[in-house]
């Protein structure tokens, strides 16, 4: 039908199919040759039907005398009243005897064999159809096959087919006829094995003949039926078909005329074309000269249709490489995410308001680099609207803002850090401190420190040797305490460390270990001793912060004065 539907769709709209009519016999053959394939097919169709349906009952005759025969011979043969339909069997060899006598009566015994040609004459007389138990080499000369049925067992004992069927029509009448083989097994050698049958032999068949007058007229009925149908449909349809080449005909003599106006518009449509490629060229100027890369891409986020040359110096990849990238692959799967949520979030805007500057917003990310770096980019998004109203692409500008983030550190660094120790400073313990309250990490010490002896450094030697004792008693701090320690400088010679999850006897140990430390550092160095004052408290809740603080700042200035008075004693 695909094959016929082109054909014809050419035919229609080629100028010389549609004007010389002569032409118009070339798809009238093609549908009579498709409509001939469909009736030989659906007439076949029907056939193979009715004969599966004699197949099938002729089929359940025989299962049924095979059930038959499967209970006589699972009783070892049956035994009935001797009568002239009856007689005993003059063929058959019964050890202990053929006939017994029950009482006045006399029976004789049944094969299966026996009984299957007892209820084939049954059949017969009562007209329920006919099925003939027979064999290539029958021990009764009545049981012999006929032509058909020497034919079909023939083909058993050269073929591995144990069944075969064929319809037979005649001027008499229409028969069908199937028949299956009977295989030798340990009850039949019995009677049969004279004959030279071992089991598993094809010992003979049961042929079943069934009457087809009624199936066979019903299939020559529905024949008819078929043609007729086909021979409507194929007129129908060739009649719609001259009168469509007909009326297309008539339209492409109208549409000739309608050509030549065409044909000014398509001036009119090159010239913008010419413009719109003039524009296109200018933005691909403009796209490659910056440093910035612009990209844009489909509007189901997902794949670029457009990255500019300058992506060779933000990431390392070739246009070509960019372009073939997925969107998630151009950036981290955190940046994915969150640049996907805003996209999403500025559509539900435009859908709501229809306003396009829902798109302007400016991102920062994180991207991938071809040498497997990662750096942040700032990028600023919008989209492009058709002519349609919907969303066509998104355009974004990515800028490479490693410098700007470098700066921001230092800057962020500088506010949280003491700038000659490098430690911690006021502000940030602070913040920290408040953190801690809200926290969950309790016990929390908090050990003071105070650097001895400053002032009458600064007095007598000058600032500059002061600063280095402040330097060195950082130096001595950073090397007692763990990296997740808080350790500020909150004044000129004043320290405060903070140990989450620290008690009181971890905070002594604390101690001891800064005083080791002061000790080895102050045998590797040549200037002035470094003497730290040391006081600790613990706070078990965020209430206890403040009077840990002040015990250990007392305790600290109580470490001072012991000190002192060992040093003058």
């Amino acid at each position: 039908m695909d094959f016929f539907k082109t054909y014809v769709g050419r035919m229609l709209y080629r100028d010389e199919y549609v004007i010389l009519k002569r032409y118009w016999v070339f798809p009238i053959l093609i549908w009579a040759a498709l409509v001939a394939c469909s009736l030989v097919w659906n007439l076949s169709s029907v056939k193979q039907q009715s004969l599966g349906i004699m197949e099938g009952q002729a089929r359940s005759v025989f299962e049924l005398i095979e059930v038959v025969r499967l209970w006589n011979m699972r009783h070892g043969g049956v035994y009935v009243p001797i009568a002239e339909a009856t007689p005993s069997n003059p063929y058959l060899d019964v050890p202990g005897g053929q006939t017994v006598s029950i009482g006045d009566k006399k029976f004789t015994y049944i094969s299966p064999y026996y009984m299957t040609r007892q209820l084939s004459a049954l059949a017969k007389e009562h007209e329920k159809g006919l099925f003939h138990a027979t064999s290539l080499k029958p021990i009764n000369s009545a049981n012999a096959p006929d032509e058909w049925e020497s034919t079909a067992l023939k083909g058993f004992e050269k073929t591995k087919n144990r069944e075969t069927f064929e319809l037979i029509e005649k001027k008499s009448g229409s028969s069908f006829r199937y028949m299956s083989a009977l295989l030798v097994d340990e009850s039949c050698l019995m009677c049969h094995a004279i004959q030279g049958y071992k089991v598993g032999d094809i010992r003979g068949g049961i042929s079943v003949t069934i009457n087809a007058d009624t199936i066979v007229k019903s299939t020559h009925n529905q024949w008819i039926n078929l043609s007729a149908s086909h021979g409507a449909a194929f007129f129908l349809v060739s009649g719609l078909m001259l009168f469509s080449l007909s009326q297309r005909r008539n339209q492409y003599l109208s549409l000739q005329k309608i050509n030549s106006r065409m044909n000014d518009d398509m001036i009119v449509l090159q010239q913008m074309s010419d413009e719109m490629r003039e524009s296109e060229e200018r933005f691909r100027l403009i796209a490659e000269s910056v440093s910035d890369v612009i990209w844009t891409l489909d509007a189901s986020m997902d794949s670029f249709t457009y990255v500019s040359p300058s992506i060779a110096s933000l990431r390392g990849f070739t246009v070509e490489e960019a372009v073939n990238e997925t969107f998630a692959e151009a950036m981290t799967p955190q940046s994915y995410a969150y640049v996907r949520d805003i996209l999403m979030e500025k559509l539900a805007c435009f859908k709501d308001s229809g306003n396009i500057d829902c798109f302007s917003e400016r991102i920062e990310l994180e991207q991938k680099c071809k040498d497997g770096r990662i750096i942040p980019v700032e990028v600023v998004l919008s989209a492009i609207i058709g002519a349609d109203g919907q969303i066509k692409e998104f355009v974004g500008i990515s800028r490479d803002i490693t410098q700007r983030k470098k700066e921001e550190e230092k800057l962020k660094y500088r506010s949280t850090h003491d700038s000659m120790t490098g430690l911690y400073n006021r502000a940030y313990f602070d913040a920290e401190l408040e953190r801690v309250a809200k926290g969950r990490q309790f016990p929390v010490s908090f050990i003071v420190a105070d650097l001895d002896g400053l002032k009458r450094v600064n007095d007598s030697i000058g600032h500059e040797a002061g600063d280095r004792l402040i330097r060195g008693a950082s130096d001595v701090l950073k090397m007692a305490f763990r990296g997740s320690d808080v350790v500020a400088r909150t004044g000129g010679d004043e320290f405060i460390v903070i140990l989450s999850e620290t008690d009181e006897g971890l905070s002594v140990r604390s101690i001891d270990r800064v005083r080791a430390y002061q000790s080895e550092y102050n045998k590797n160095n040549n200037g002035r001793p470094v003497s730290i004052s040391l006081g600790a408290a613990t706070a078990y809740c965020a209430l206890d912060i403040e009077l840990a603080i002040k015990d250990a700042d007392k305790r600290m200035y109580e470490d001072k004065v012991s000190r002192k008075q060992q040093r003058v004693g």
